[in-house]
């Protein structure tokens, strides 16, 4: 039963009534995933910590080579903000169009990652990235990545006792430039078929750095190892964009939905990754595995056009 709704006003208020009772509190960024998976969660629920008075939680700034975003970043901040926009094209496009407006302007970057969902675009475009999350409890701090931050399916490993205070993200070098691409069956509050991101770093037109993600893939995004091993010092031609792609669908395994799985009828699925599960948008793992190369191929080039303009 819900006891009670805290406002604290710094993080070190939030630990300690975090630390009271960490398996009956509930903490609140923007609040949209729980408005939507909450009904359930919250017969188990006493205390819910919002976040949202704790100002330093709402910069962005930088530092030591680094933008950081604070845990409260909404997605309409992050999008519009001058410093993402000049370092970040992916991570603009990415927060810029995910759900309707009024969700834009309540979700936070930190919670699209932290509510264990392997088909955030937020953290597919942040694993790509390279974005290091600071962690704190009553403790102390640590840092940790995107991989990281996912337990096992639809889990984070985010202990009870833990807040996620900032995002910190290295600054765009010479030459770097990134891009995003997402398949939805519809534009607006759909989920995505699928996620790519793409990160390049490009010298006399030789490949200095390439990394490329995809999504929803159990427990989260993951970057597809093969593409950097073969595009870094090669040439940033379409050629070898288009065999990057090909080379993705042999690196990674989509799934498809069992037609009898438990989470359509509300109930506990029994099956491993389930893809049902993984991302509720009706598609097969060869339609998945058909357009992967597609996107890829495309998200290098565009990130190849940020670098060139």
């Amino acid at each position: 039963m819900i006891q009670d709704y805290l406002f604290p006003t710094s993080v070190e208020e939030a630990l300690k009534i975090l630390v009271k009772d960490p398996e009956k509190s509930k903490v609140i960024g923007g609040g949209t995933s729980f408005y939507i998976d909450g009904k359930e969660l919250a017969k188990d629920i006493s205390y819910f910590i919002d976040l949202g008075q704790i100002k330093e939680l709402g910069e962005i700034y930088e530092e030591d080579g680094f933008i950081v975003m604070g845990a409260n970043t909404t997605l309409t901040q992050c999008s519009k903000n001058p410093l993402i926009k000049e370092n970040y094209p992916a991570l603009v496009k990415a927060s810029a169009n995910l759900g309707s407006t009024q969700i834009r302007n309540m979700a936070t970057v930190v919670g699209n990652i932290v509510n264990g969902k392997p088909f955030s675009d937020l953290a597919t475009v942040l694993m790509a990235l390279d974005a290091v999350f600071t962690i704190e409890d009553q403790d102390g701090s640590r840092e940790t990545k995107v991989k990281d931050m996912y337990h096992k399916l639809g889990i984070s490993a985010l202990k009870a006792t833990e807040l996620v205070t900032k995002i910190k993200i290295p600054k765009r070098v010479q030459g770097e430039g990134s891009a995003f691409q997402r398949l939805e069956i519809r534009e607006g509050l759909s989920f995505p078929v699928i996620n790519v991101a793409a990160k390049l770093v490009v010298d006399k037109n030789i490949i200095k750095d390439a990394v490329v993600t995809a999504s929803p893939l159990a427990p989260g995004p993951k970057v597809i190892e093969a593409i950097g091993e073969f595009l870094i010092g090669k040439e940033a031609t379409d050629d070898n964009f288009v065999e990057a792609g090909l080379l993705a669908t042999k690196s990674i395994k989509f799934h498809t939905s069992p037609l009898n799985c438990g989470a359509i009828a509300g109930v506990t699925c029994k099956f491993e990754n389930c893809h049902y599960c993984l991302n509720p948008v009706p598609s097969t793992a060869q339609y998945r595995h058909e357009v992967l190369p597609v996107l890829v191929k495309r998200c290098l080039s565009l990130a190849l056009e940020e670098i060139n303009d």
